[in-house]
């Protein structure tokens, strides 16, 4: 990992297996590794470097997997892509026992220990393993917050133990709201051999001024020269807040989210002089007649080839394209958000334009 500049955020090169990806980066939501509701060639023209893929999709698949033995870029034609393993679904949460991590699979309620874990994730082989956690809610007991962080270290021990030569291993740093809990979390994982770090247990109950007061004392406790991810943190605003703080990768559920709600991203990505909305609500009669794309000058096929008044027809109708569409657009249009804001931090004017983005988007 390699950092190119450092003053109002970091931008960064993560080298992955031969392949540079810039920070901050976007790490889009997957169903077993599938951006959903679209092919490998929509998700190839894209451009998205590196998706991510969960314990609980892939968990009921191992010994399909294992059998298979080719991974799972090879098996989802996704050869271009990166894959970064996290143990917690960011759509869903299920609180664990203290002696494994607990998921909710179309079986029911499955147990996974470290050793499981590490022997799905070589059946899958991503380019980062983020080590299994124990996520808890940010109002948990004292007890629980100790508990949380003395097995996620545990397990983090016992996935590097079972680590190969080209494994590449992010610890994850637990605790809730406890800021000593964080602490030493953070300072513990640090001292271990990992090659970066995931902020972990974010996503869940916690309040904004509360969220970047743990995410500051975990920056303040760990290895700067490593990279650092958070999960399911989506929203535009606080996006930039994390970025500002030091964050380089974001696994995040925001533009599958807004899909499946029916909304397309638009908010404008330079000018800010401008009436443009920051989304659409396509279920609304105002667009029923409306000829203009989602967004002017956007180079997606959604907006190359259909109107807001086709998508608006097509969510009335409940056809599945509304889905395909809306998933194309607005992953392309959070993707070029992310590619200007490592424009703006290589040319040092990140935090002016933080302040006219957020003003512009508080004000609409």
């Amino acid at each position: 990992f390699e950092l190119n500049a450092e003053c109002q955020g970091r931008r960064g090169v993560l080298m992955l297996n031969g392949v540079a990806i810039q920070t901050p980066c976007l790490v889009p939501y997957t169903e077993e590794g599938h951006l959903p509701s679209l092919t490998p060639d929509i998700v190839d023209q894209l451009k998205l470097e590196m998706l991510q893929v969960s314990l609980q999709d892939m968990w009921p698949n191992l010994q399909m997997m294992e059998k298979y033995g080719n991974g799972i870029k090879k098996l989802n034609n996704l050869e271009n892509h990166l894959y970064m393993f996290i143990s917690r679904d960011p759509l869903t949460y299920y609180e664990s026992n203290k002696n494994n991590v607990s998921i909710n699979t179309k079986g029911g309620i499955r147990t996974v220990s470290s050793k499981d874990y590490m022997q799905l994730a070589r059946s899958i082989q991503p380019d980062i393993i983020t080590s299994i956690s124990y996520d808890i809610s940010w109002v948990s007991s004292n007890k629980r917050k100790r508990a949380c962080v003395e097995n996620t270290l545990k397990w983090l021990d016992e996935c590097l133990e079972l680590k190969q030569v080209d494994d590449i291993i992010f610890g994850t740093i637990v605790g809730g709201s406890g800021e000593m809990d964080r602490y030493y979390s953070a300072t513990q994982t640090s001292q271990r051999n990992v090659d970066g770090f995931m902020f972990g247990g974010f996503g869940l109950d916690e309040e904004e001024e509360e969220k970047y007061r743990i995410v500051n004392k975990i920056i303040e406790n760990i290895d700067a020269s490593k990279p650092r991810a958070i999960t399911d943190q989506g929203d535009p605003v606080c996006v930039m807040e994390l970025v500002s703080h030091g964050i380089d990768i974001f696994n995040l559920t925001y533009p599958h989210t807004m899909s499946c709600l029916g909304i397309a991203i638009v908010f404008p990505l330079n000018n800010f002089d401008t009436q443009q909305p920051i989304k659409l609500d396509l279920h609304s009669k105002e667009y029923q007649l409306d000829q203009r794309p989602l967004v002017e000058n956007c180079e997606c096929y959604t907006c190359k080839t259909h109107t807001r008044a086709y998508i608006h027809h097509l969510i009335n109708t409940h056809e599945i394209l509304r889905r395909i569409l809306l998933e194309i657009h607005n992953h392309h249009h959070y993707n070029q958000f992310f590619k200007v804001m490592q424009a703006k931090l290589l040319e040092n004017t990140f935090e002016s334009y933080k302040e006219d983005f957020i003003s512009y988007y508080t004000e609409n």
